[in-house]
């Protein structure tokens, strides 16, 4: 250590060290999901990729957007990762809609889930606090909140038990409140906080998507992320039938992907969330799998002499997938497609 160093270091109140040697930078460290597009959206890794190890992931869409579903698919992954470790997932969960049996059958232990539910603002703000100062570094713990956007503020209820009908001026405050509170000491502490919100357009000429709660519940997420949905209808006795949606992930904000790219995901209502959604689509394009005539797919490694197939015979086999996920190329490529 230079005599400067060691000089300017004596009164630091702060847990100071070289930048070269800050932990803080080391980004290799993620939670994978089963699903790799998801990874990607998360991390811009497609293989080894997924949930930060630290910092905020806000998840934004209108209602039955599949906003929890994503958040339990990341409480998956993150009790895979550490099963064998003293962990626990703290969930506030302000608006009790979903059932035991809905996070059993995503698999998730409900043992290591310590469930808190929240009325207020308020009340969120001071009980995270506190559970912040009561974690130390290299804890694990994973912190999920369901959901801020209809989270009312403790004015708002004095307010409607007076009688008063006058607008609520405190609620985007203490939002930002809490914001300021997590940010930095779960970035610190190395924990990722998951937070699922409401979105709605802005009523400018050009509509713009945004997450409520104003502006700093935005900038204060590292990933902030923004879904939409389409119908996935088949024909059925001459009839289209729906059996699914396709949910588009669009990054809004990002530290590891580009701005504004989408992940597009399917789930349908018999087999859920595919693990490989996406990934042919990703292959077409970058020239992995070939189409010699409309309508027919092969691997462009098969040869000529091998004939070409419908697209749900690639599509749905697990071994033609997860050759794609360990051809280091093809990571590679898809990687560079979507990464900053």
């Amino acid at each position: 250590m230079s005599k400067l160093l060691e000089k300017i270091r004596k009164n630091t109140v702060v847990n100071a060290s070289i930048l070269k040697n800050s932990k803080y930078f080391d980004e290799g460290i993620f939670i994978p999901t089963r699903i790799p597009l998801l990874n990607l959206a998360l991390s811009g890794k497609l293989k080894d990729g997924g949930l930060p190890h630290r910092g905020m992931i806000q998840i934004a869409a209108p209602p039955k957007h599949f906003k929890t579903n994503f958040m339990l698919e990341l409480m998956k992954g993150y009790q895979t990762k550490y099963e064998k470790e003293d962990y626990i997932i703290v969930l506030y969960d302000s608006e009790l809609g979903s059932t035991l049996s809905y996070y059993e059958k995503m698999g998730l232990n409900t043992e290591r889930i310590d469930h808190r539910p929240i009325k207020s603002i308020e009340e969120l703000k001071i009980d995270i606090a506190n559970l912040l100062n009561d974690i130390n570094e290299g804890d694990k713990v994973f912190i999920c909140i369901d959901s801020i956007g209809m989270l009312r503020s403790d004015k708002e209820t004095k307010d409607a038990l007076d009688g008063k009908t006058v607008a609520d001026m405190t609620r985007a405050r203490e939002l930002a409140s809490l914001f300021r509170i997590i940010t930095g000491e779960s970035a610190i502490k190395q924990i990722p906080i998951v937070i699922i919100n409401h979105s709605y357009g802005t009523l400018e000429m050009f509509s713009k998507e945004v997450a409520s709660g104003g502006r700093k519940t935005q900038y204060a997420a590292h990933t902030l992320l923004f879904i939409t949905k389409a119908q996935e209808k088949e024909k059925e006795d001459g009839k289209d039938v729906l059996k699914g949606f396709t949910f588009t992930i669009r990054a809004g904000l990002s530290r590891y992907v580009k701005e504004n790219s989408l992940y597009p995901m399917l789930s349908t209502f018999e087999g859920g969330l595919d693990p490989f959604t996406g990934l042919f689509d990703i292959a077409l394009r970058l020239g992995y799998i070939v189409a010699p005539k409309q309508g027919w797919y092969k691997m462009k490694d098969w040869g000529e002499d091998v004939k070409s197939v419908r697209r749900s015979d690639i599509e749905e086999s697990e071994e033609l997938m997860n050759a794609l996920l360990d051809d280091s190329e093809f990571c590679t490529e898809v990687e560079n497609l979507y990464k900053l």
